[in-house]
Protein backbone atom coordinates (compact mmCIF):
# COMPACT_ATOMS: atom_id res chain seq x y z
CA UNK A 1 0.00 0.00 0.00
CA UNK A 2 2.69 2.08 1.01
CA UNK A 3 4.20 2.05 -2.77
CA UNK A 4 0.43 2.77 -4.51
CA UNK A 5 -0.09 6.00 -1.93
CA UNK A 6 3.84 6.77 -2.69
CA UNK A 7 3.07 6.34 -6.39
CA UNK A 8 0.17 8.02 -6.62
CA UNK A 9 2.27 11.23 -6.41
CA UNK A 10 3.67 10.68 -9.47
CA UNK A 11 0.78 10.48 -11.85
CA UNK A 12 -1.08 13.74 -13.49
CA UNK A 13 -4.56 12.80 -12.44
CA UNK A 14 -5.21 11.58 -9.09
CA UNK A 15 -8.31 10.18 -7.25
CA UNK A 16 -10.96 12.18 -6.42
CA UNK A 17 -11.42 10.28 -3.41
CA UNK A 18 -9.03 7.76 -1.26
CA UNK A 19 -11.40 5.66 1.32
CA UNK A 20 -9.85 3.95 4.22
CA UNK A 21 -11.58 1.10 6.09
CA UNK A 22 -10.87 -1.93 8.24
CA UNK A 23 -7.18 -1.87 9.35
CA UNK A 24 -6.49 0.49 6.52
CA UNK A 25 -7.81 3.10 8.37
CA UNK A 26 -4.31 2.99 10.50
CA UNK A 27 -2.51 4.29 7.18
CA UNK A 28 -4.12 7.70 8.13
CA UNK A 29 -3.19 7.74 12.02
CA UNK A 30 -0.37 9.27 13.58
CA UNK A 31 2.43 6.72 13.41
CA UNK A 32 1.64 5.43 9.34
CA UNK A 33 4.42 5.80 6.78
CA UNK A 34 2.09 7.60 4.25
CA UNK A 35 1.22 10.42 6.46
CA UNK A 36 3.08 12.86 4.64
CA UNK A 37 2.21 11.48 1.15
CA UNK A 38 -1.41 11.27 1.79
CA UNK A 39 -1.23 15.28 3.00
CA UNK A 40 0.45 15.74 -0.43
CA UNK A 41 -2.47 14.11 -2.28
CA UNK A 42 -4.90 16.13 0.12
CA UNK A 43 -3.20 19.24 -1.28
CA UNK A 44 -3.62 18.29 -4.74
CA UNK A 45 -7.65 17.74 -4.23
CA UNK A 46 -8.04 14.34 -3.45
CA UNK A 47 -10.28 13.99 -0.60
CA UNK A 48 -8.89 11.26 2.31
CA UNK A 49 -11.75 9.58 4.68
CA UNK A 50 -11.10 7.63 7.07
CA UNK A 51 -14.32 5.24 8.17
CA UNK A 52 -15.25 6.11 11.81
CA UNK A 53 -16.56 2.67 13.31
CA UNK A 54 -12.86 1.27 11.91
CA UNK A 55 -11.00 4.25 13.88
CA UNK A 56 -12.80 3.21 16.72
CA UNK A 57 -12.55 -0.52 16.71
CA UNK A 58 -8.72 0.27 16.67
CA UNK A 59 -9.22 2.99 19.33
CA UNK A 60 -7.06 5.74 16.75
CA UNK A 61 -10.11 8.26 16.10
CA UNK A 62 -7.93 10.85 17.94
CA UNK A 63 -5.04 9.83 16.50
CA UNK A 64 -5.97 10.48 12.58
CA UNK A 65 -3.87 12.64 11.13
CA UNK A 66 -4.51 12.57 7.22
CA UNK A 67 -8.05 13.74 6.34
CA UNK A 68 -11.43 13.18 8.03
CA UNK A 69 -14.12 10.74 9.49
CA UNK A 70 -16.37 9.09 7.77
CA UNK A 71 -19.63 6.69 8.48
CA UNK A 72 -20.50 3.88 6.12
CA UNK A 73 -23.20 6.07 4.53
CA UNK A 74 -20.82 7.83 2.63
CA UNK A 75 -18.48 5.01 1.96
CA UNK A 76 -21.36 2.75 0.27
CA UNK A 77 -22.55 5.91 -1.71
CA UNK A 78 -19.02 6.54 -2.91
CA UNK A 79 -18.64 3.24 -3.83
CA UNK A 80 -21.99 2.59 -5.48
CA UNK A 81 -22.50 5.83 -7.10
CA UNK A 82 -18.85 7.37 -8.41
CA UNK A 83 -16.88 6.63 -11.56
CA UNK A 84 -15.83 3.47 -12.33
CA UNK A 85 -12.13 2.44 -10.76
CA UNK A 86 -11.39 0.71 -14.39
CA UNK A 87 -11.70 1.63 -17.18
CA UNK A 88 -12.11 -0.26 -19.78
Amino acid sequence: MKNFIVTLLDLVAVPDRMLFVNSGVLLTTDGSEVLEALDKLGNRGVEVLSCGVCLDFYNRKDKLKAGAVTNMFTIAESLLGGQPVLKL
